[in-house]
């Protein structure tokens, strides 16, 4: 599925999927939500930018789908494990929530759940 490919592009890339959407949205183009992102030229619009030239998001979106539609049920599994597991993206770069925020949000869910 798509949401599957995202995450491993996003664990490949060392991005979080959120960052990855919206540098995947400024770099297709006539997209909508890349439109309204490029109006007056936005920081948001400008990292994105910076973000989708320095990962080569079309090349690595390519490259996960392959890996993730050639391999058996049992390695998809072992792919994903990584791509989805919320502590081990904490170190991912990020375009809207900083990785302090991160560590925090998961630290917090770590102790109220003792």
């Amino acid at each position: 599925s798509k949401a599957c490919v995202m995450y491993l592009h996003s664990l490949q890339a060392g991005v979080d999927r959120q960052s990855l959407e919206i540098a995947l949205a400024v770099r297709t183009v006539g997209s909508k939500e890349g439109q309204e992102l490029k109006k007056g030229k936005s920081p948001l619009y400008v990292a994105a930018m910076k973000l989708a030239d320095a990962v080569n998001v079309s090349e690595g979106l390519g490259r996960a789908t392959n890996l993730f539609l050639e391999a058996n049920w049992l390695a998809r599994m072992l792919l994903l494990f990584p791509a989805v597991h919320r502590a081990l993206s904490a170190g991912h770069a990020s375009l809207v929530i900083s990785r302090t925020s991160r560590v925090v949000l998961i630290f917090t869910k770590i102790l109220l759940s003792c």
